[in-house]
Formats: structure tokens, C-alpha cells, sequence
């Protein structure tokens, strides 16, 4: 890869995290009235960060998950939990959780 080129990734989502996707946009669209697309919006445009800027999220050192990143949405206070394995291009999205939380989410390994 040149050293002026843009990094660009493909983005994988795991199953577990998919499904807090989709919890989470059903609990946005049912009790967020005043803007009930807000996740989804947020969410699609957190993927495109993902894909052209990978690295766009803070390290967060995690037990035997090294590379673990997190990107914070932050109209929607969610955070995106993925790792970044340059040398495969790939994103990978291991969990949506709600940065409110006060706790990390259950991850495991690939």
C-alpha cells in the first residue's frame, strides 16, 4: 500500500451485534417520536466512517482483545466495539451497546 493512500475496509458485523442494531433502532423508532430515524441515520453514517477511515475510533485496551476499538455515535450515546486487522482490510463489529451503560459488553473472540 503506498504511504499516501487512504486506508479503506471492508466492515463485517457479527451476528450479536447486528442484532443490538436492530434493537436498538426499534427502541429509537418507538420511543424517540421527535426523531425516530436518528440510530438508523447514525448508524449508516458510522459504517461509511468505518469503511474510509477504520482507525477513527479510540483504542480500548480489553483483556486478550488487543486491537479493540470503540466509535462513539454521539446523538444517539451508542458505542460501535470493533477491531481493525489492517493487513486483511477488514472491520469487524463486535457489539452496539449504549455508552451509558456504565459497563463494556460481553465480546467474544472471532
Amino acid at each position: 500500500m503506498d504511504e499516501g493512500a487512504p486506508l479503506r475496509a471492508t466492515v463485517r458485523i457479527l451476528p450479536e451485534a447486528l442484532q443490538q442494531v436492530a434493537d436498538a433502532d426499534d427502541w429509537w423508532r418507538e420511543h424517540r417520536a421527535d426523531a425516530p430515524y436518528l440510530f438508523a441515520e447514525e448508524w449508516d453514517q458510522a459504517l461509511s466512517l468505518l469503511e474510509e477511515q477504520p482507525e477513527a475510533g479510540h483504542l480500548a485496551p480489553r483483556g486478550r482483545l488487543r486491537n479493540l476499538r470503540v466509535l462513539l455515535l454521539k446523538e444517539t450515546l451508542r458505542h460501535v466495539y470493533y477491531d481493525f486487522d489492517a493487513a486483511a482490510g477488514e472491520v469487524l463489529i463486535r457489539a452496539v451497546w449504549g455508552a451509558v451503560r456504565g459497563r463494556p459488553p460481553p465480546l467474544r473472540h472471532r
